[in-house]
């Protein structure tokens, strides 16, 4: 499997760029795009437009514009949670608050 990231050119965190731009596996590909990220998700819409493109290449998105991102992010908010929560028997179960530092709103759909 091959993973291709369209990273928005100046609008990440340097963290946020480093952490996408230094990954040494050779099956992650990191392109810097102009534009923010409704903007670059117009190129993806098209290539999954094209069903026969898509199905041909076997193409599966992790973006805003795809159910599974939100599923993903539903895992580790659970991982995040069991993690964090101590060993418990009894209910009901305590509670851990998370806090996403973003204005991403599809990231807090996910919890």
């Amino acid at each position: 499997m091959d993973i291709f990231v369209l990273l928005p050119r100046g609008l990440c965190s340097q963290v946020q760029e480093l952490q996408m731009t230094t990954v040494v596996e050779e099956n992650v590909h990191v392109f810097l795009a102009d534009g923010n990220s409704d903007e670059i998700d117009e190129p993806i819409k098209e290539l999954f437009a094209d069903e026969d493109f898509a199905r041909r290449h076997n193409l599966m998105s992790l973006n805003s514009i795809n159910w599974s991102r939100i599923l993903v992010q539903m895992a580790h908010y659970f991982f995040a949670y069991f993690q964090c929560a101590p060993p418990v028997d009894a209910a009901p179960l305590p509670v851990v608050e998370i806090i996403v530092p973003t204005g991403g709103g599809g990231n807090l759909t996910g919890w």
